[in-house]
């Protein structure tokens, strides 16, 4: 008995079976095809059985079926071989055709033999032989997955070839989407207009020449002609679209502000399957924006956004985490997604990226202001370091150590003997590398913690010299200040700290940034001699001796004496004698406490 799928049930294809089971060659192609066509590339036994059979026998189009039913990963344990010694014959006779199988057989991201420069070779060969199919498949591949191999006008000649010989809604969009990467808006509009007209049906050409209008790209902003764009693509099923229309009449951008049209787009988007409608629900819920305040409803989108790791719904889980609203106060499940939202944050949205940055601080006021009652005094903590280390308990300063490092800001108190007892190595490798993975993890937010680690990479104190990381974290150091508000800096490192040494590290040969020299850093420097003793006496120095700079005492003894106005208080007469000897070496005269 002969198990069949539910569409045979038609008298048509009963008709065709029972021709097949007869044994029509004919009929049993077309049976296959019917089958390859209703689940979707997966066939029952019997239908493999016949097109394995067929094809070994030599049969052209059961050979093209295998083949293609084989690259669905529908064929169990395909001979991949006998696979590419078809096409091969294939390619004799239709040269583009052959290379595009041939492509998919050594595609990566079908079964088969998996090699992206054998695949390559192929799609380019068949490309340049004019097949549509070859064009779309490298492009699809250079965008997706080689997109830093290959310029985008590369990537838009491959598909505006591929339209010459094929149209497809879906290439259209692609198209358009290199012409904005190329610079070329008015080209994007002009293709999807183009895919509205040959497909007025496809609710994707609709949706993106909306955002088009939205965005004002290629075309002056409209608001309402975007608005129109979006009626057009919901009402083709588009849940994208849906959510545009949500957010439109939430905005009140080309309409008026309407939350209870609003919420009904938002709920059509989220049942639709658009994640990204998830957090509108939870703030409309939360405000009564459109429906009456529900807190519970609020917390059933937040979870189902969190659910698919959805950036926003993490944030503000996270900030109802942090405080303990609505839910129970769990700062270690707030720093858990504030971490997913940072992952999966849109980057291009910066009023995103600057509510998750101070967001981010808050938790780690809130962790500090939580934990501090049940600290030691810093001054105690640190004094125990230090005895630890100066006694030779290795093991009790590195779990000190460590402890510190996560329960303590890193004030330059802290910094300080740490930097002490990393010097003296009163610590096993171990402990350590703890503090540093520890330390790295504080470096995003805490500007003094970058420079740290930038000092011990740069002296190879605590871990192996690396002059690369040095300067990455000095750098860091740098985009960290940038973000802080004076009022907020707790340290008395500055940005001036970073541009010292790393002009000291260039000078001694020891960073070498790729993008920018010395002189570079030098005049970034100048910028700041109001604010910082350290640099004015590191120009002086470099005045003095002519290194990198116009040899000039006079202007060098001018800022040694606004160095010492600025509480940089060192004889600097003797620091020169010295420097006599060993000029190459200024480090030491600049930040005599890190010696």
């Amino acid at each position: 008995m002969v198990t069949t799928l539910s569409y045979n049930n038609d008298p048509e294809s009963s008709s065709l079976l029972k021709a097949a089971m007869a044994g029509d060659i004919r009929a049993r192609i077309m049976y296959i095809q019917n089958e390859v066509i209703h689940s979707n590339g997966f066939l029952s036994g019997i239908a493999i059985s016949w097109l394995t059979e067929m094809s070994n026998n030599g049969d052209p189009m059961a050979r093209q079926l295998y083949i293609g039913v084989a690259l669905r990963g529908a064929v169990p344990d395909c001979d991949w071989s006998k696979l590419e010694s078809w096409i091969s014959d294939i390619m004799k006779e239709n040269e583009s055709e052959g290379c595009f199988l041939m492509g998919n057989l050594y595609n990566p991201s079908l079964p088969g033999l998996s090699d992206w420069k054998t695949c390559e070779k192929y799609l380019r060969r068949g490309a340049e032989a004019g097949h549509a199919g070859c064009c779309i498949m490298l492009a699809t591949a250079y965008r997706e997955l080689h997109r830093e191999e290959v310029k985008p006008a590369e990537i838009r000649a491959l598909l505006e070839r591929a339209l010459k010989e094929d149209c497809d809604a879906e290439v259209y969009l692609m198209l358009a989407e290199m012409c904005l990467e190329t610079g070329d808006a008015d080209s994007a509009v002009r293709t999807l207009k183009k895919c509205q007209n040959q497909y007025p049906e496809f609710s994707g050409g609709w949706t993106a020449l909306g955002d088009m209008y939205l965005a004002g790209h290629g075309v002056r902003q409209n608001e309402e002609l975007a608005l129109k764009q979006y009626y057009k693509a919901a009402g083709l099923g588009c849940s994208h679209a849906m959510l545009k229309l949500g957010m439109m009449h939430y905005y009140g951008r080309g309409c008026r502000l309407n939350y209870n049209r609003a919420v009904n787009y938002f709920l059509r988007a989220a049942e639709a399957g658009e994640t990204d409608a998830y957090h509108f629900l939870a703030v409309c819920y939360r405000y009564g924006d459109g429906v009456m305040e529900d807190r519970k409803e609020m917390l059933r989108w937040l979870e189902k956004g969190v659910e698919v790791d959805d950036p926003h719904c993490c944030m503000l889980m996270a900030g109802l985490c942090m405080l303990g609203d609505e839910v129970e106060l769990d700062l270690e499940r707030s720093s858990r997604l504030l971490r997913i939202a940072q992952e999966k944050a849109p980057q291009d949205d910066e009023l995103f990226m600057e509510s998750l940055d101070s967001m981010q601080r808050e938790l780690v006021s809130v962790t500090a202001k939580n934990e501090e009652d049940d600290l030691e005094p810093e001054e105690s903590i640190v004094a125990q370091l230090k005895e630890l280390c100066l006694n030779g308990d290795k093991e009790g300063a590195g779990k000190l150590m460590l402890y510190i490092v996560e329960n303590y800001s890193i004030s330059p108190l802290v910094r300080r003997y740490l930097w002490i007892s990393l010097k003296i190595k009163g610590t096993t490798s171990e402990w350590v590398s703890q503090v540093i993975d520890s330390l790295r993890s504080m470096s995003s937010f805490f500007p003094d913690v970058a420079i740290l680690l930038g000092d011990m990479y740069y002296f190879g104190v605590g871990t192996r010299r690396n002059a690369a990381s040095a300067l990455k974290f000095y750098k860091l150091a740098e985009t960290v200040f940038a973000k802080q508000d004076e009022d907020d800096r707790e340290d008395t490192c500055s940005v001036a700290d970073v541009y010292a040494r790393i002009i000291l590290g260039i000078h001694e040969k020891v960073l070498k940034p790729k993008d920018f020299g010395i002189n570079y850093w030098i005049g970034k420097a100048q910028t700041l001699l109001h604010s910082s003793g350290h640099l004015n006496f590191l120009l002086g120095l470099l005045h003095y001796f002519g290194l990198h700079v116009q040899k000039d005492e006079k202007k060098a003894k001018l800022l040694f004496s606004q160095a010492g106005k600025l509480g940089y208080k060192v004889d600097w007469k003797s620091s020169v004698e010295d420097c006599q000897f060993c000029r190459t070496s200024l480090y030491a005269e600049v930040y005599p406490e890190l010696f």
